[in-house]
């Protein structure tokens, strides 16, 4: 099932098998660069274009490890799993957590 609000997410959109998406949250985040003149004193600031997205998944069931996929380079909108952790209990069902990168 989608997370709501979420799209373009790639594999996160849907819950990875035998697991439900309770929970999406997505932090964005662009780099700034600052020039400084001879003082120490910035002179101008300005904006790096691509914008880092950091999505977190939470849920229900086992997520397993296999879901994370390594990769060397990435191209502007590619979706990096970076963490899996499950935490298990006697009392209810695996809660999975699942952190990502989007850059674009």
């Amino acid at each position: 099932m989608p997370a709501i609000g979420i799209s373009s997410l790639g594999s996160l959109v849907t819950a990875p098998t035998g697991c439900v998406i309770n929970e999406v949250t997505q932090d964005q985040s662009k780099e700034v660069k600052t020039i400084k003149n001879s003082s120490g004193v910035t002179v101008q600031a300005g904006l790096v274009p691509m914008t880092e997205t950091k999505i977190s998944v939470k849920g229900k069931g086992n997520a397993a490890l296999s879901t994370v996929a390594a990769t060397s380079s990435v191209a502007s909108g590619t979706v990096v799993v970076t963490e899996i952790s499950v935490d298990e209990s006697n009392e209810d069902y695996p809660d999975f957590s699942i952190t990502a990168l989007k850059w674009s």
